[in-house]
């Protein structure tokens, strides 16, 4: 992959699914983005990476998704309400319920 904002903000993802020929990922931990995604080349054997941040402000935490009619469900975890990213301690409670949020696909990629 290639050095840039986008592989040096990747902490890892939750969900991950392939799109359009393009690896989707939901990135937990990331403050860069929650949404990231991988397009290869034809081997599989590099991949770049692209934040796709446009939809930032629904997201807190988000962790398990689901893809469907056109949409990326997803479930916002709020764990960093629960642990402290910094010292690992408990930290505030969740609002509860927890928010299953959408977006439109077709808009993330815009």
């Amino acid at each position: 992959m290639k050095e840039d904002d986008a592989t040096k903000s990747f902490s890892g993802s939750d969900g991950m699914f392939f799109h359009n020929g393009q690896l989707l990922m939901v990135n937990v931990y990331s403050q860069a983005g929650a949404i990231f995604s991988a397009k290869f080349n034809k081997d599989y054997s590099l991949a770049t990476l692209t934040i796709h941040d446009k939809f930032q402000s629904v997201y807190d935490r988000p962790t398990a998704s689901s893809i469907r009619n056109g949409r990326l469900y997803t479930v916002n975890s709020q764990l960093n309400h629960i642990i402290n990213d910094k010292d690992g301690k408990l930290n505030t409670p969740p609002v509860l319920p927890f928010k299953v949020v959408s977006v439109p696909l077709n808009e993330l990629f815009k």
